[in-house]
């Protein structure tokens, strides 16, 4: 590839992937449609109708627009440019940014266990060109990225690793098992709680003025107000989560398994996965105020366990898990200038 040339990647998205959109864009038609259609007379309610209708409109658009919207990448290698073009059909937007060199292409899976594929740049930022569901697919699109922009490409090792049939863990008695770490992301500050039990009472009463307004008798009227409270409970309970959520770590070294237990009050969920190795924590700056700390296993995966607008603060919370998972820490917290920390373990 001739380094001086534009390369634009376009993006697609399958035609099965776009029906869910469809249906919500064209619901919200539909809404619009017969918000106009039945306009009150009264001028002060024909005002409520159309506002009811606007909150109603708006989150069938927003879902339709994110999951309708593919992204067209442009390099400019002349003169050090590149620009994310996000586009929806014909009609796109983006603007053109500097970068000082590309780097690598990366693949690797998230606790979420979705493969990303990251295009890095200037050392130490990124940002992510797509994410899959199948690890094979993310892999063969990041090769075909790296070979049209000249660089190399870091993946787990796909000639053993990679199997569409998933390796589940051994499956073995709690009662049998040593949990060899434990790490928490502690507890939320106390005005996230209040915050999140006001969401999550609200939905309460919201789902209970559903079941006495509910009536076999269906008209427009009903549905529609039928449609807002639903909608109303599905905020309120995602708002509660997102305040109350909180993260642990659980690590068998003598089985090789891990567990990421998403904890709300006394709700707990996670399962046993296996893993490798876990090879090493780092401490990496975002930017000027955030450093995240990353726990890296099976040589490109890794999970993020907090962010600090303190580097001292950082590397202490780094050094302790390195004591404590008995691995290494590299302190990159100067992108320019990445060390390896010996850690003295008790």
């Amino acid at each position: 590839m001739n380094k001086s040339s534009i390369y634009i990647s376009k993006g697609s998205k399958s035609p099965w992937k776009l029906i869910f959109p469809a249906i919500c864009f064209l619901l919200a038609l539909y809404i619009i449609f017969q918000s106009f259609s039945y306009v009150p007379k009264e001028s002060q309610s024909s005002v409520e109708f159309f506002l009811v209708s606007i909150l109603t409109v708006m989150p069938l658009l927003v879902v339709s627009i994110v999951f309708s919207t593919v992204k067209d990448f442009h390099f400019d290698f002349i003169n050090k440019k590149y620009k994310i073009v996000k586009r929806i059909g014909f009609l796109g937007f983006g603007k053109w940014r500097t970068f000082e060199t590309l780097n690598y292409i990366s693949v690797y899976k998230t606790s979420d266990n979705f493969s990303e594929i990251k295009l890095w740049y200037n050392e130490n930022k990124h940002y992510s060109i797509d994410i899959y569901r199948n690890e094979q697919e993310a892999i063969n699109k990041g090769k075909e990225l790296a070979k049209n922009l000249n660089l190399n490409i870091h993946t787990p090792d796909v000639d053993y690793e990679y199997s569409e049939n998933k390796n589940e863990p051994i499956e073995i008695p709690e009662n049998l098992r040593v949990i060899d770490a434990h790490i928490s992301e502690g507890t939320r500050p106390f005005w996230h709680i209040i915050l999140a039990a006001l969401f999550f009472t609200g939905a309460f009463f919201s789902l209970i003025l559903f079941y006495e307004t509910f009536t076999l008798e269906m008209n427009k009227k009903n549905v529609r107000s039928y449609f807002d409270i639903l909608e109303l409970v599905m905020l309120l309970i995602i708002f509660g989560i997102s305040f109350s959520l909180v993260k642990d770590y659980q690590f068998d070294f003598k089985n090789n398994q891990y567990k990421i237990i998403s904890r709300i009050g006394p709700v707990k969920i996670g399962r046993w996965q296996s893993f490798k190795s876990l090879d090493y924590i780092s401490v990496f700056k975002k930017d000027d105020y955030e450093y995240i700390i990353n726990l890296w296993y099976n040589t490109n995966k890794h999970f993020s366990f907090c962010i600090s607008n303190n580097s001292e603060k950082a590397l202490k919370i780094g050094s302790e898990l390195s004591k404590k998972l008995k691995i290494d820490l590299l302190d990159a917290t100067n992108p320019h200038n990445k060390k390896w920390v010996e850690v003295t373990n008790p």
